[in-house]
C-alpha cells in the first residue's frame, strides 16, 4: 500500500507541510519562504517536499486551489440577496484561513481565489452601483467595481493583520455602510 496516492501516510505529510508552510506565511513574506525552510520545520527531507510540490509556489497554489474548492459554495450569491450579506460571509470564511488570507488580500492580483469570490458578485455589484449612482456608462461602473474590490480587500487586509479585536460582524457592518443598496 505503500505507493498508493492517498493512503495515511502521505495524507499525513502533505498536511505537516501544508501546516509548516501556513506557519511560516505568518512570519515571513511569501517570496522569502524556502523549501528548507518548510522542510526543517515540518521535520522533512527535500526529496519528501519534491515527492508532492515542485516549489514554494506550487505548494502556495494547490493550498489555494483547496481553499477555492472548499469555499466556492459557501460564496454563491444569489439575484436577490445583498452585497451586505455575502460580504459578511465572505469576511467570516477569510478570518478562518488566515494567515493564507492576508497573502491572498495583500497580493491579489496574482490570487486566482480573489478573482473568483469577486467574480460571483461582479453583475450584481455593477447593477447596485447603476442604481445607486445613476450610472449607465459600464466603464465607469468598472471603476466602481475597482473602487469596492480594492476597498474591501484592504480593509480585510488591514483587519487580519492588526487583529485588534475587532469581530467579523462589526467589520461588516462597517464595510455594509459603505456598499450601494438597492433604493
Amino acid at each position: 500500500m505503500a505507493g498508493i496516492k492517498n493512503n495515511r501516510r502521505t495524507i499525513y505529510t502533505k498536511k505537516i507541510i501544508k501546516e509548516a508552510f501556513l506557519n511560516l506565511l505568518s512570519e515571513k513574506e511569501l517570496q522569502k519562504i524556502t523549501v528548507t525552510d518548510i522542510c526543517k520545520l515540518a521535520d522533512v527531507n527535500r526529496g519528501t517536499f519534491y515527492n508532492y510540490y515542485t516549489d514554494t509556489m506550487d505548494l502556495f497554489h494547490q493550498i489555494e486551489a483547496q481553499l477555492i474548492e472548499r469555499i466556492l459554495p459557501l460564496i454563491k450569491i444569489d439575484s436577490d440577496e445583498e452585497l451586505a450579506s455575502w460580504l459578511s460571509r465572505l469576511i467570516a470564511i477569510l478570518k478562518e484561513a488566515q494567515p493564507l488570507s492576508s497573502i491572498l488580500t495583500r497580493n491579489y492580483q496574482d490570487s486566482h481565489l480573489i478573482k473568483t469570490i469577486f467574480q460571483e458578485v461582479h453583475e450584481i455589484a455593477i447593477e447596485s452601483f447603476a442604481a445607486r449612482y445613476h450610472e449607465d456608462d459600464p466603464r465607469l461602473l468598472e471603476y466602481y467595481f475597482t473602487y469596492f474590490v480594492r476597498g474591501v480587500l484592504g480593509t480585510v487586509d488591514e483587519w487580519l493583520t492588526n487583529d485588534d479585536g475587532t469581530s467579523a460582524d462589526d467589520l461588516s457592518r462597517v464595510l455594509a455602510q459603505v456598499l450601494p443598496s438597492e433604493e
